[in-house]
């Protein structure tokens, strides 16, 4: 294995793991060969001080890129991979926690407990599932809608994460359940 355009290189053990060191910052490609013959490539962009682990399965002759992560080593002054801990773009969430802003079509979100470390944006204009938690089994959708407002006391929200790094995250909602007070 070898990383394009530097004389860097890797033998990928039986198990499939390899090291690599002193790879540059920034956007670069893992070009993945058997006996001489190219099988694939994975392009990776990490910041600096980054560190890279890829999972990946060779069938048929052909690389498979199982998993990707490019992880922070968490340094003072150097912002987390996700202010979503265990988040990953394009993976499902769920998170719980107050409205700081917005509307029920979009709002921002303050995520309780360690689990959010900054405010994360929130599209619920495509969500199935919109409802009131705690209210009167009559309310309608558009009551529970009516809700979402700064500091509403409980959101629980389930969708998609489709964007995310150590500043900013945004998440598609398919569920939105607002606690009545």
């Amino acid at each position: 294995m070898t990383v394009e355009g530097t004389a860097i290189t890797a033998e990928v053990g039986a198990d499939g793991t390899f090291v690599l060191k002193g790879v540059p910052s920034g956007k670069f490609t893992l070009v993945f060969m058997v006996d001489g013959v190219k099988i694939g490539e994975v392009p990776i962009e990490a910041p600096d001080g980054s560190k890279v682990k890829i999972t990946v399965k060779v069938a048929a002759g052909k690389l498979e890129p199982v998993d990707m992560r490019v992880e922070n080593p968490g340094s003072v002054g150097t912002p987390a991979a996700c202010v979503i801990n265990g988040g990953r773009p394009n993976e499902g969430v769920e998170l719980e926690g107050t409205v700081d802003s917005g509307t029920w079509q979009a709002f921002k979100m303050k995520v309780n407990g360690e689990r959010g470390s900054a405010l994360v944006d929130v599209t619920a204009t495509e969500a199935t599932t919109y409802k009131c938690i705690g209210g009167a089994k009559t309310d309608t959708v558009d009551q529970c809608k009516a809700l979402v407002a700064a500091g509403h006391p409980k959101v629980h929200v389930r969708g998609t994460l489709k964007t995310c790094d150590g500043a900013s995250a945004l998440v598609t909602a398919s569920e939105v359940k607002i606690q009545k007070d």
